[in-house]
């Protein structure tokens, strides 16, 4: 756990935002009515989340400064995926899509 600044909203010791798995499944139980966002749960994993670096995997530049390889963030849409710039301000919803895509053509 790389914070504590929620620790006291969750239940039996617990952090209210958590994994049980490599699923990818965010799980929140918290006895604070609270809006969390992705940007908390990274917080807690202490990992970075960004347009330019996720994960500590960064962007790729080639030499002409052109981006060869993005972070996107794209929410599962009734049309297909939806890029969206909310990041770590993106709030958490019970049974919401989020997915984070490392490529040369982002959410499309």
């Amino acid at each position: 756990m790389a914070t504590t600044r929620y620790l006291k909203d969750g239940i039996g010791g617990n952090y209210p935002i958590y994994t049980l798995d490599t699923t990818g499944v965010i799980y929140v139980q918290s006895q604070v009515a609270r809006q969390y966002t992705l940007g908390d749960f990274f917080e807690v994993w202490g990992n970075a989340l960004g347009p330019t670096n996720t994960l500590g995997r960064q962007a790729n530049f080639t030499s002409t400064g052109v981006v060869d390889y993005f972070w996107a963030m794209c929410l599962k849409g009734p049309q297909g995926p939806i890029p969206t710039a909310d990041w770590g301000d993106l709030v958490l919803i019970n049974g919401g899509v989020i997915s984070l895509v490392y490529s040369e053509v982002g959410c499309s």
